[in-house]
C-alpha cells in the first residue's frame, strides 16, 4: 500500500453545476453515485436560509424513495460563488438495496415534489456481496451507554448530548476494544453548535486519564476551538496537538468553518498519519507516530449550555486501497505556460470509506489538491521546451491511495506561438 504526507491541506475548488441553475429557483447536482456514497448539493435562491430535503430514487421519481437527505452540509466552494451560506451539500450513505450487482441510475428531488436536480455520475454496479462500511460502535450521548466510557472530569449529560462547561473539561475514553487489536481506527463525531464558545475534541491514541484541559495522560487530540458565530458565518480554528512525556505540542492550527450539526471525523491511519475532515471534506494531514498506541475518545470544555457532541460513531481502519488510476486515463492539454491534466473519478472498493480527495505532485513535490468531485487541475507554473513529470494519487476518507505518473514534454516557445 502506497502512502503520502500533505500538511494542512485545504482544498479549494468551484462545484459542477448546470448553466441554467443560475435562472431557477431551485438549482443543484448530484455529484457522485458509488458503492460507498451519494452526493452533490442543492438550494432554492428565492429562500437562500431553507435547507432542502432530497429524495434519492433509483430510476425515476415514482415510489419509496431509496433514502432522503437534508442538504445542510458546509460547502465553502458554494460560497465563494456566491450561493447565500453554502451550507447546501448532502451525503448518504449508499443503501443497501442498491448492492445487488445490478446497474442503478440515481436520480435525487426535492422532498415531497418531482423537481429534480442535475446529475453528474449517477450510475453504479455494486457487487451482490457488499456490504459498506460499518462502525463497530455508536453511541447516543444523550442516552450514552455509560460502560462503554472512562469518563474523566466534569461530565454532563443533558437532552442534547455530552458537554461541560469547565475550562478543565470532560474527557471519555472508549473502553471497547477496537475490533483488529490495532491503534488504527476512524472517530466520527456530531456536535451541536448553537451559539459561540467552547472547545470539542476527538482523542486517538488516548490513554485512560487523557483530558486536555487538565494537561493529564498521553494522546493526540483533534480539537475545534472557540466557534464564533457571526451574521454572515461560523468560523473556528482547527487545533491538532499531541501531549507525550508531559508535554504538549502543537500539530497544526488554523482557521476553519464551522456550522450547526457539523460532522468532525478524525482517523488514526497507518505509518503514523492523522487525517481530519468535515462534512465529507478533507481538512489536514498531518504526520507523527510518538504517541504509538490508546483508545479513541471525546472531550468537551468550556462549553455553553446549549453545545454538546450529540453521538459518535468509531471504525476499524480501512486498508484496501481504490484503484485502479493507469497513465492511459490522463488526458494531457499543454499551452505556452500551462499543462491541463483531468482524468476520470476513481471508485473505491465497494466495502471501502469512498474516495475523499485528489492529490498532484510535479517532479516529487504537492502542487494542489482536488476535489473528488472534479477531477481535473491545470498548472501553469511550468516553461517552454520543459519536462514535467506529475503524479496523481487518489486517497480514501483512510488515507489508503492509488497513483499514476505522467510525463509532459512542453512544446518550445517558437511551437507554441504557430
Amino acid at each position: 500500500m502506497k502512502y503520502a504526507l500533505g500538511f494542512a491541506i485545504v482544498l479549494s475548488f468551484a462545484p459542477v453545476y448546470a448553466e441554467s441553475a443560475a435562472a431557477q429557483k431551485v438549482a443543484g447536482w448530484l455529484d457522485i453515485a458509488d458503492c460507498s456514497g451519494i452526493s452533490g448539493w442543492a438550494w432554492d435562491a428565492s429562500q437562500p436560509s431553507q435547507r432542502l430535503s432530497l429524495d434519492l430514487y433509483d430510476g425515476s421519481v415514482q415510489g419509496s424513495p431509496l433514502a432522503t437527505a437534508e442538504a445542510s452540509n458546509l460547502r465553502p466552494d458554494l460560497k465563494r460563488l456566491g450561493m447565500g451560506d453554502g451550507a447546501y451539500g448532502f451525503y448518504v450513505a449508499t443503501p443497501a438495496a442498491l448492492k445487488d450487482g445490478r446497474t442503478h441510475a440515481i436520480v435525487a428531488a426535492v422532498s415531497g415534489t418531482t423537481t429534480q436536480i442535475e446529475t453528474g455520475v449517477n450510475t453504479l454496479a455494486c457487487p451482490a456481496d457488499a456490504r459498506g462500511y460499518n462502525y463497530y460502535f455508536t453511541d447516543t450521548l444523550s442516552a450514552m451507554k455509560q460502560e462503554s466510557w472512562a469518563s474523566r472530569g466534569d461530565t454532563n449529560v443533558t437532552p442534547d448530548g455530552f458537554t461541560s462547561a469547565s475550562a478543565s473539561g470532560a474527557a471519555l475514553i472508549s473502553r471497547v476494544a477496537v475490533p483488529d487489536a490495532t491503534s488504527d481506527y476512524e472517530v466520527r463525531a456530531f456536535l451541536n453548535l448553537k451559539q459561540s464558545g467552547g472547545v470539542y475534541t476527538i482523542y486517538l491514541h488516548a490513554s485512560p486519564d487523557a483530558l486536555a484541559g487538565a494537561d493529564s495522560g498521553s494522546y493526540y487530540a483533534v480539537e475545534l476551538q472557540n466557534p464564533t458565530f457571526t451574521e454572515q458565518a461560523c468560523t473556528a480554528t482547527l487545533a491538532i496537538s499531541k501531549r507525550s512525556s508531559d508535554s504538549v505540542t502543537s500539530l497544526l492550527s488554523r482557521d476553519v468553518a464551522c456550522q450547526q450539526g457539523m460532522e468532525l471525523r478524525a482517523v488514526a491511519a497507518e505509518n503514523g498519519r492523522i487525517g481530519v475532515w468535515v462534512d465529507h471534506r478533507n481538512l489536514a494531514i498531518v504526520e507523527d507516530s510518538e504517541v504509538a498506541g490508546g483508545q479513541p475518545g471525546l472531550g468537551v470544555r468550556n462549553a455553553p449550555a446549549s453545545n454538546a457532541l450529540t453521538a459518535v460513531q468509531l471504525g476499524t481502519l480501512d486498508r484496501l486501497a481504490p484503484g485502479p488510476l493507469q497513465p492511459s486515463d490522463v488526458k494531457v492539454a499543454t499551452s505556452a505556460n500551462s499543462v491541463e491534466l483531468s482524468w476520470p473519478r476513481i471508485t473505491d472498493d465497494p466495502n471501502g470509506t469512498g474516495i475523499g480527495v485528489y492529490e498532484v505532485s510535479r517532479d516529487g513535490k504537492v502542487i494542489a489538491h482536488v476535489s473528488r468531485v472534479n477531477p481535473t487541475f491545470t498548472d501553469k507554473e511550468v516553461a517552454p521546451g520543459g519536462e514535467y513529470t506529475y503524479e496523481i494519487s487518489a486517497y480514501d476518507m483512510h488515507l489508503n491511495r492509488t497513483s499514476t505518473f505522467v510525463t509532459v514534454a512542453m512544446p518550445d516557445d517558437k511551437l507554441a506561438r504557430r
